[in-house]
């Protein structure tokens, strides 16, 4: 069970109240209350309930100015992460090599910001090899009956590029020896 006060600041549908002339609150715009499903299910998602789904959205009219909206929540159970692995298939990068640029560790709770925060680490590790253009994809493979998750980063290299020549202009005092060298 997550309060709903954990998450209420995330959403863009607000109720009305004194200034709502000066901010927009109290209006409902279809597009937020889509917007609005995503923010809680990714909110859901980062606290370990892989599976949270927000399944409907009821907006009943109270009177001819306001209305009450009603989300539908099926967070489910929260997982762990069983298996953690880095898929790259390549002798210059191991996966344990890779795996040390992951945000968490077998047995965490599941959460989604991690994940995207592995990825970013992963693409800058590589980029700083040369390889600027990699792309990385997580593959989930959830064990529902054990609330555990195996996942494996898939990691698609592409070509390594190298500097072929470093010009600098503009530079009045100091020499470009010093600047390439800084």
């Amino acid at each position: 069970q997550v309060p709903f006060y954990s998450f209420c600041h995330l959403i863009f549908t607000r109720p009305m109240w004194l200034l709502s002339t000066t901010d927009d609150s109290g209006k409902v715009d279809e597009i937020m209350l889509e917007q609005d499903k995503h923010r809680i299910e990714y909110f859901y998602q980062d606290q370990g309930f892989l599976m949270a789904k927000v399944t409907g959205v009821d907006i009943e009219p109270v009177d001819e100015n306001f209305r009450d909206i009603t989300f539908y929540i099926r967070e489910g159970h929260k997982f762990r992460i069983r298996d953690l692995n880095v898929d790259c298939s390549d002798e210059e990068f191991t996966e344990k090599k890779l795996t040390e640029y992951l945000s968490f560790d077998e047995g965490d709770l599941y959460s989604r910001t991690k994940i995207v925060d592995s990825i970013n680490n992963l693409k800058t590790i590589l980029g700083e090899h040369g390889y600027i253009f990699a792309d990385v994809y997580p593959q989930l493979k959830p064990l529902e009956d054990q609330n555990l998750v195996d996942i494996t980063f898939i990691v698609e290299k592409s070509h390594k590029l190298f500097a072929n020549s470093i010009n600098i202009v503009g530079n009045q005092v100091t020499r470009d020896k010093v600047i390439r060298r800084q």
